[in-house]
């Protein structure tokens, strides 16, 4: 292989390390950002019936306990 071809192969290793990288990045932003929404959507849902805890069923009651479990 001549010197052009050996540089052309460094660079193009390089380049696909820093895609994978980015794509990398994207991926986990995003996953990040879902568990997030999740965690928030869990919250209000928890504050929402801690306003109505003396109306609140038992089924409610274990509903929530479930739902914070599922983020300890």
């Amino acid at each position: 292989m001549t010197f052009i071809g050996k540089l052309v192969s460094v660079f193009v290793t390089i380049y696909t390390i820093f895609v994978v990288a980015i794509v990398t990045g994207v991926v986990v932003n995003y996953y990040g950002q879902i568990v997030e929404m999740q965690r928030r959507e869990t919250a209000m849902m928890f504050l929402d019936k801690l306003e109505r805890l003396p109306e609140l069923s038992k089924e409610d009651l274990e509903d929530i306990s479930k739902r914070v479990q599922k983020f300890r």
